[in-house]
């Protein structure tokens, strides 16, 4: 009974050791097209990119500009969704309105084991600033007058022959 014991506390202590030491690394390269240059702070999260404001990432690493990157993820797996922002203000995380920020379109990356995963690329973008249109009051008064204006022409027109 002692044998058995003693083996099944030995194969768990071998179980959990190997677990707790397992690394995961996932690796890519951030690209970005703009102005903006700073530190690139890319993150693995339990959640969605959209909702990590005030939160740690699970395992994170710096980059002084685009480029490769390789992150450690400690521990036996799990499903995470890797983010990134470029601090163009130098204050550091989390990212400030103006900073351009990305994810990886594969997201979430899920991790089972001891694995390296590969070609897990981010494109950074700069904040959306919506294209200035014309209202439909805007819209409507440019219409106005450009009917005045035509009426005002054609009158002047057959008034000077």
């Amino acid at each position: 009974m002692k044998r058995i014991f003693f083996l099944t506390a030995f194969a768990g202590f071998i179980f959990f050791t190997t677990q707790a030491l397992a690394v995961n690394v996932i690796k890519g390269t951030v690209s970005y097209f703009g102005p903006e240059t700073g530190t690139i702070h890319i993150g693995a999260f339990n959640v969605p990119c959209s909702q990590i404001a005030g939160l740690e990432p699970k395992a994170g690493t710096d980059i002084a500009g685009p480029g490769p990157y390789s992150m450690e993820q400690p521990g036996v797996g799990g499903v995470y969704y890797i983010c990134a922002f470029m601090d163009a203000k130098g204050d550091g995380p989390p990212p400030d309105a103006g900073d351009p920020e990305g994810e990886y379109s594969g997201n979430p990356v899920t991790l089972a084991g001891e694995v390296d995963v590969p070609g897990v690329d981010i494109i950074l973008r700069d904040p959306y600033d919506p294209i200035p249109t014309v209202s439909k009051w805007g819209f409507l008064g440019l219409l106005i007058l450009l009917v005045a204006s035509s009426l005002w022409m054609m009158r002047r027109k057959s008034q000077n022959p």
